[in-house]
């Protein structure tokens, strides 16, 4: 009876979910919502207005829809943490120049340029298991990303300035990952920049690792044989059960970016194809293993 009952419960669950669902695909259904209050608008310095629908998105955008396509691969990278309101998160971060604060802040600005992504990925992992326990995970990430939305405009138009801002300030203090989303933005980089984003990649970052990779040595000012250690990592972490699916879903980032850098960054994919089809040397290999350590505790911390 005991079983009976948590069954009946978690089903009860998925229905609410489900029915949140309907509702956002299809509009209220003889409701009428209460207005959610939102933190005031943050301010921001260099907020040029909206972006119109029709306007294809700047390159920062699209770096990120594809980092952002890569994370929604791996369902549980990160664990769930306390939900904070993102105006006084964004306030605080700005206001007090915290390295950490203004991390979790840029993510969560991040958020909420692809919160369409992430309903998308929560929705396709809700339907597509059979386990109870998992569709109720999954439909509390969906309920939970709605939640979101309703703060996001909060924030005015300039998210991408925003974020700019708040990255500027994670990447002076040091913050892991910071640099290589401040150059997914920026779309170049210092040679400080590099050297910092360098050091999260040998730290495990996969974001920063692939930042590098798809670029050629020349660009990046980073010795040749750092960037075969980094590749070799990422193609050892697709035959990690627990990473496989994120490495070749970041793999394919990689490979795409430096196709496409090509025009500007002539040796970008065959710096690339060279560091995936070598034998590399000992001293390499060992490298490549310590960033691969790396990588596993970083995911596994999550």
């Amino acid at each position: 009876m005991r079983a009976v009952r948590r069954n009946l419960s978690v089903a009860a669950v998925i229905t609410l979910a489900c029915l949140v669902l309907a509702r956002c695909l299809h509009g209220p259904v003889g409701q009428v919502d209460t207005p959610v209050p939102r933190s005031p608008p943050v301010a921001s310095a260099d907020s040029p207005g909206s972006v119109e629908a029709s306007q294809e998105p700047p390159v920062g955008n699209r770096q990120q829809a594809a980092l952002n396509t890569a994370k929604s691969s791996a369902p549980f990278e990160e664990a769930d943490k306390p939900f904070v309101d993102l105006g006084t998160m964004v306030h605080r971060a700005l206001e007090t120049r915290d390295g950490p604060s203004a991390m979790r802040a840029a993510n969560r600005v991040r958020e909420c340029q692809f919160l369409e992504l992430h309903q998308r990925s929560a929705q396709r992992a809700m339907l597509a298991t059979s386990d109870l326990a998992l569709r109720q995970l999954h439909a509390g990430k969906f309920t939970e990303s709605m939640v979101k939305a309703n703060q996001c405009p909060a924030l005015g138009g300039d998210l991408m300035g925003l974020q700019r801002r708040l990255l500027a300030i994670a990447t002076q203090k040091g913050e892991i990952g910071a640099a290589a989303a401040l150059l997914a933005i920026e779309g170049s980089g210092s040679p400080a920049m590099f050297g910092q984003i360098a050091m999260d990649a040998r730290a495990g970052d996969v974001e920063s690792l692939v930042q590098l990779i798809s670029r050629s040595t020349q660009a990046t000012g980073q010795a040749r044989e750092l960037h075969q250690a980094l590749t070799q990592a990422l193609l050892a972490a697709r035959q990690d059960p627990e990473l496989a699916t994120l490495a070749k879903a970041y793999l394919d980032v990689a490979t795409g970016w430096a196709a496409a850098r090509q025009s500007s960054d002539a040796d970008s994919a065959s710096d690339l194809a060279r560091s995936i089809a070598a034998r590399p040397p000992e001293a390499v290999a060992r490298e490549a293993e310590l960033v691969l350590g790396n990588i596993r505790r970083r995911h596994a911390g999550r």
